[in-house]
C-alpha cells in the first residue's frame, strides 16, 4: 500500500493509483491517445473535455484511479459522488494493454472508493 490516497494491486507489473497523487504531465500520452481514439474511432473532437480533465487534474481535484503497467499510464477512470449515488465520468484503457482486465480492476476500484468515501 501506498502512503495517503494511494494504493497499489497485487499485480507487480501494475499499480493502481489514486489520481489526485498524478500530474496532467505523467497522463499526457494516455490523454492524447484517448483524444485521438474519439476523433478517430468516434468522430467527434474530445479537445474541450479533455482541457476541462485536464484543469481538474492539475488542480488535484479529480476522484479517481491511474493504472499504471511498468511506470507507464496504461489506463485511468474518474468519478463524481452525489449524495447517494456515484456516477463515472470517464474510464479509458489504451489498447496497448489488457483493456479487459485493467478496465475491471478500475471498476472495481471506484466501487471500493465510493463505499470508503460514504462511510
Amino acid at each position: 500500500m501506498m502512503g495517503g490516497l494511494g494504493w497499489c494491486i497485487s499485480d507487480p507489473f501494475m499499480n493502481i493509483v489514486d489520481l489526485r497523487q498524478t500530474s496532467v504531465r505523467q497522463l499526457e500520452p494516455l490523454l492524447e491517445e484517448e483524444a485521438s481514439h474519439w476523433r478517430d474511432e468516434l468522430h467527434w473532437d474530445y479537445r474541450g473535455a479533455l482541457d476541462l480533465i485536464k484543469r481538474f487534474l492539475e488542480a488535484h481535484a479529480l476522484c479517481g484511479s491511474v493504472a499504471f503497467e511498468n511506470g507507464s499510464p496504461a489506463g485511468y477512470s474518474f468519478y463524481v459522488l452525489e449524495e447517494q449515488k456515484g456516477l463515472i465520468g470517464g474510464l479509458y484503457v489504451s489498447n496497448k494493454y489488457q483493456q479487459a482486465t485493467i478496465g475491471r480492476r478500475l471498476l472495481e476500484e471506484i466501487g471500493r472508493a465510493s463505499c470508503r468515501e460514504r462511510v
